[in-house]
C-alpha cells in the first residue's frame, strides 16, 4: 500500500492503489496501445470531417463519405444530430480473432466510423463499430453504448483518439451488436470536460445513442427497437445518470437495459474524509476540483495550494490518466495533499464543511446517484477483487437505490478487478463477460 495513505470506500477518492494494482493498470494502458491493428482510429476534430471519399468501403482511415454531406451539419444544435461522419476502416473476422479472449469468442468483423454530434449546446463524439454480417434478428441490430471510464480532462485524452475508444465499441461490434463508445463533451471537442457531472454525462450518453441510430439510418443498417447502455467506473456513473434521465430526456429511445460496472456513486461521505491523506487518489480530487469549478463558473483560486494553481491546471490540461512514456497524471501530479490543495480546502473536507467551497457543495449535491423509476433492466456489476471501487461501495449504492424505489440488482463477479469485470475493450479478458453478456443477450433477444 502506498506509504501514508488510508483506504477509502470508493475509487472516487481513494484509488489508494497498491503498487501491484498501479502496475497492473499501467500494463493495461500498454495493452491498449498495442491494439492499433484491429482498433485503428484517426485524430481530428469536427471541422476535419469535410473531405469527400471515393467509397464507403475504403479501408483508408480518415475517409469521409461524400453522400452524407446533405445529412450532416457542422452547425446543427438539435441534441443527437450529426455534425460530421468519418469512415475509419474495416477489419474482417480473421484479423479480429487474433485478439480473441480466452473466455469469449469473436463472431464477426466490423467497420469503424466516428461521428460528432450535438449535445446540450456543445458537441461530443461517438466511435461506432458495425458488424459485417447480417443481424441475428430479422428486425435488425441492437445498439450498445459503452461509456468510458476516467481518462482525464484534457482534449487529447479522448478515447476516440486511440485504440481504447474503438476497443470499447468493438467488444460489441465483434459480437453481433452495433457498438458505440462515447467521447464526453470536452474530450476531443471544445471546452472543459465536465468530469463526473451527472447531467452532462447522462445526456451525452443518450445523445450518443441518438447519433448512432441516425448514422445507422444513413448507412442503411437496420436496427430493431432494443438497445442498451453500459459503462465502467466514470462510465458506470454516466450509465446510471442516463437511466435516471431516460424517461424525461430521451423517451423515444428503445433502451431495454442499463449495466453499470463498478460505478462511481459520488457519495460526499466517501470523499471528504480522505483529502488529508497522501496517495494516488489525489489525481481524482484534482480532476474534480478543476472540472467542477469550471462547470459551475466559480473561481478556484482558494482551492489550490498557494502559488500552485497555474501549475496544477497546466498539468491537468496537458496530461491524461495514463501515458506510455510515464507522463500520465499518476506520474506528474504530487501525491501530497498540501502540494496540490490549500489547507483551507483540506480542512473543509476533513470537517465535512463545504460552505466556503460552493463548487464542491453543489457538485456533490447535483452529481450523487439517487433513486429513480425505470422500466428498463438495471444492473450493477461488481468484481470481488476491485480495489478502486470495492464491493462494499456498490452494495451500499444498490441498497440505497432500492430503498428509494429503484428496481436494480447487484451482480457480483467473482475474481473481477476494476479493469477486467465486464464490457472492457475488445481483446482484454473480462472475467465476467460470459455472465454480463448473458444478461445483455437476454434483454436484447427477439
Amino acid at each position: 500500500m502506498v506509504r501514508g495513505s488510508k483506504v477509502s470506500p470508493s475509487w472516487s477518492v481513494a484509488a489508494v492503489v497498491s503498487v501491484n494494482k498501479a502496475g497492473a493498470l499501467f500494463a493495461f494502458s500498454l495493452f491498449v496501445a498495442s491494439l492499433t491493428a484491429a482498433c485503428q482510429t484517426g485524430v481530428g476534430d469536427a471541422s476535419q470531417s469535410t473531405k469527400p471519399s471515393e467509397s464507403p468501403s475504403s479501408n483508408e482511415a480518415g475517409d469521409v463519405v461524400a453522400q452524407f454531406a446533405e445529412h450532416v451539419n457542422l452547425d446543427c444544435e438539435t441534441d443527437g444530430c450529426l455534425r460530421s461522419v468519418t469512415f475509419l476502416g474495416a477489419w474482417g473476422l480473421t484479423e479480429l480473432q487474433a485478439y480473441e479472449e480466452n473466455n469469449q469468442t469473436i463472431d464477426n468483423g466490423y467497420s469503424v466510423w466516428q461521428a460528432y454530434y450535438a449535445t446540450q449546446n456543445r458537441y461530443a463524439r461517438v466511435t461506432v463499430t458495425v458488424p459485417d454480417v447480417e443481424p441475428r434478428d430479422p428486425d435488425g441490430f441492437s445498439v450498445v453504448v459503452n461509456n468510458p471510464g476516467t481518462v482525464g480532462v484534457a482534449w487529447h485524452c479522448a478515447p476516440g483518439f486511440s485504440a481504447y475508444g474503438t476497443g470499447l465499441a468493438g467488444t460489441f461490434g465483434a459480437r453481433g451488436y452495433v457498438g458505440a463508445a462515447v467521447d464526453y463533451p470536452g474530450l476531443g471537442s471544445d471546452g472543459v470536460h465536465p468530469y463526473l457531472v451527472k447531467e452532462s454525462e447522462g445526456k451525452a450518453s443518450l445523445d450518443g445513442l441518438r447519433a448512432t441510430r441516425h448514422l445507422m439510418a444513413l448507412l442503411d443498417i437496420p436496427l430493431k427497437d432494443k438497445d442498451a447502455i453500459v459503462g465502467l467506473s466514470q462510465g458506470g456513473h454516466a450509465t446510471l445518470a442516463a437511466a435516471e434521465l431516460h424517461a424525461t430526456y430521451a423517451p423515444e429511445l428503445p433502451i431495454m437495459g442499463f449495466g453499470a460496472v463498478a460505478p462511481s456513486s459520488l457519495y460526499r461521505e466517501q470523499w471528504t474524509p480522505y483529502l488529508q491523506y497522501e496517495g494516488p487518489h489525489m489525481v481524482f480530487n484534482a480532476l474534480v476540483n478543476y472540472a467542477w469549478h469550471q462547470h459551475y463558473n466559480i473561481d478556484d483560486t482558494d482551492s489550490w495550494a498557494e502559488g500552485k494553481r497555474d501549475e496544477m491546471v497546466a498539468l491537468l490540461n496537458n496530461h491524461c490518466l495514463f501515458d506510455m512514456e510515464g507522463n500520465g497524471l499518476y506520474d506528474v501530479l504530487p501525491m501530497v495533499p498540501t502540494e496540490i490543495f490549500s489547507q483551507e480546502l483540506i480542512d473543509a473536507f476533513t470537517q465535512d464543511d463545504l460552505s466556503e467551497f460552493p463548487a464542491f457543495r453543489q457538485g456533490f449535491e447535483d452529481n450523487r446517484l439517487v433513486g429513480f423509476e425505470s422500466n428498463a433492466s438495471l444492473k450493477v456489476f461488481q468484481g470481488t477483487l476491485d480495489e478502486l471501487v470495492p464491493l462494499s461501495a456498490s452494495d451500499q449504492l444498490v441498497t440505497d437505490l432500492q430503498a428509494a424505489g429503484t428496481d436494480i440488482d447487484l451482480v457480483v463477479v467473482e475474481g473481477g478487478t476494476h479493469a477486467d469485470t465486464c464490457f472492457g475493450m475488445l481483446g482484454y479478458v473480462q472475467t465476467g463477460n460470459p455472465l454480463c453478456f448473458a444478461w445483455l443477450d437476454d434483454i436484447l433477444s427477439p
